[in-house]
């Protein structure tokens, strides 16, 4: 990975947007907020935002009181800018991919959210897909697009495949319990890849 995020991510100082904040993002971005990185929660819905932003929200294992205080610290920022994307080192996708009457993941909600990586993202980036899809998808939906545009992988572009765990409601394996199992671009494992979704 580039030195210079791999650094970033080791001290703390790398700023991590996560894309879609239901019930895998929001923990997630919680989680990493809490570990004292600066989080921009990003989600397309404003309502959603509002919620969050007012330190309320429905999902099971995220309290008021915690989502209030990482609000209070300004260590989480909801939004819906997309523009804030333009200054973030790593991005985790978590947005929906409900099953298509013919029973296979709906990925437009991952295509949306490469098309605004594309559009604002203009520094090396580590990018994770935790969201449940099919096998090949990290491949043809996320780094075929990317790399089109010119971005090189080990160069531009950190990509790996982290699929979320999340049993919602359940206080023994929340999100900071579960270890993650990460299938990165080109075929061979980094250290900071693991740790950074680990930490």
């Amino acid at each position: 990975m580039n030195h210079t995020i791999s650094n970033k991510i080791e001290n703390r100082d790398a700023i991590v947007a996560v894309m879609g904040l239901g019930y895998v993002g929001l923990p997630l971005a919680l989680a990493f907020a809490e570990r004292g990185f600066k989080t921009i929660g990003f989600d397309i819905s404003e309502m959603t935002v509002e919620q969050v932003k007012n330190g309320e929200t429905s999902v099971l294992d995220v309290s008021n009181h915690r989502l209030q205080t990482a609000l209070f610290e300004g260590k989480l920022v909801p939004t819906s800018d997309s523009g804030l994307l333009s200054q973030v080192d790593a991005v985790i996708i978590c947005v929906p991919t409900p099953l298509t009457s013919s029973h296979e993941p709906d990925v437009s909600a991952i295509e949306s959210a490469v098309s605004l990586i594309k559009a604002h993202i203009i520094k090396p980036v580590f990018i994770s897909l935790e969201s449940t899809t099919y096998p090949g998808c990290t491949r043809e939906v996320i780094v075929k697009p990317l790399v089109e545009t010119g971005k090189h992988l080990d160069e531009d572009l950190f990509i790996c495949f982290s699929p979320e765990r999340v049993d919602p409601g359940n206080a023994l394996y929340h999100t900071e319990k579960h270890l993650k199992l990460s299938v990165v671009f080109p075929k061979h494992p980094f250290k900071s890849e693991r740790c950074f979704i680990n930490k």
